[in-house]
């Protein structure tokens, strides 16, 4: 089924898009944010504190 699934992609030229949105987002000093170019701006914001 992988062969035949491999077969499909190769002769059939598909394109697979990858996304990577880039943005500017603007925080306060002090504040700890795991954030990335992948991820949606309040992404996990429960998680998010201020170092003192």
């Amino acid at each position: 089924m992988f062969i035949k699934l491999n077969d499909l992609v190769v002769q059939d030229n598909y394109i697979l898009p990858e996304i990577n949105r880039r943005n500017c987002i603007g925080l306060k000093n002090g504040m700890v944010v795991n954030k990335s170019g992948w991820d949606n701006d309040l992404w996990q914001i429960a998680n998010w504190y201020r170092e003192t």
